[in-house]
């Protein structure tokens, strides 16, 4: 057992060492600690700077599009979407095609917001993985994208 894990942890880790929902929240942990900063900085949250990337992305997307790929229900994504208009980074307009949905759009400001927090996330993402070697780097994100992109 890696004696470290504990010591950093202040407790006996019992099992925890080998549990994939702790050492999963334990690195997700330690990843927001440094990103949300830099994102504060840029007043936005991770998952306000996930809904302007998948906007971005997804030109005139749907409130449901979005609320799917976001894990949020529709009310709570509605929500964040009024947040994100405020602050004028996103526009909403009914749907040429079927007036009972609402395409989704992202405004010059949110494409510069965007590019302001990307690459910082980017430099972030790749000195948080920077404990591991370049291999390793690339098995972990295509292990990542096998659990988790079902």
């Amino acid at each position: 057992m890696d004696t470290s894990l504990e010591e950093k942890q202040g407790l006996k880790l019992a099992d925890l060492e080998n549990s994939i929902g702790y050492l999963l929240r334990r690195a997700n942990r330690m990843a927001r600690d440094v990103t949300i900063p830099m994102l504060a900085k840029n007043g936005l949250s991770p998952l306000e700077l996930t809904t302007l990337y998948l906007v971005n992305k997804n030109h005139n997307c749907t409130l449901r599009e979005l609320a799917k790929a976001v894990f949020l229900e529709p009310p709570a994504t509605h929500r964040l979407l009024n947040g994100l208009e405020e602050k004028g980074l996103i526009s909403r307009r009914k749907s040429e095609q079927d007036a009972r949905f609402i395409n989704i759009s992202i405004t010059r400001s949110g494409q510069k917001k965007i590019a302001d927090s990307i690459d910082e996330i980017h430099k972030i993402e790749q000195a948080f993985l920077g404990k591991l070697e370049v291999n390793q780097r690339e098995i972990f994100i295509t292990i990542l994208k096998e659990l988790a992109l079902e």
